[in-house]
């Protein structure tokens, strides 16, 4: 019930039991850079087959993926909502892209 001040080293070699509260104040803060270095390549094929609407704001990737098989879409892909990147994608490798992406069904973007 009081303050306690540590100037020295206090070394504990037993158990110590903690029966209150422990409130930690204080910030967490990340400072740093994000950088992409690499290349980003697409050795496959690139098929659209249907329809690709976009009725909105179209978000983009700063960055890349690295796909080796398929990736086929039959179905659609609706986006109601909002995707917002406030932030930086660190890629520091290679993005290859080797098989082979099928776009078969609609992809609506509705939203922003």
């Amino acid at each position: 019930k009081g303050d306690t001040d540590v100037e020295g080293e206090t070394d504990i070699e037993g158990e110590t039991a903690i029966d209150g509260e422990t409130n930690i104040v204080g910030e967490t803060t990340w400072e740093g850079e994000s950088n992409v270095e690499g290349d980003a390549d697409v050795e496959g094929e690139i098929n659209v087959e249907e329809d690709a609407d976009v009725e909105g704001s179209t978000p983009y990737v700063k960055g890349g993926m690295a796909v080796e098989g398929e990736n086929d879409v039959e179905g659609e892909s609706v986006v109601d909502g909002e995707t917002t990147a406030e932030g930086e994608s660190n890629v520091e490798g290679d993005a290859d892209v080797e098989g082979e992406t099928n776009a078969e069904g609609e992809t609506n973007v509705e939203g922003e």
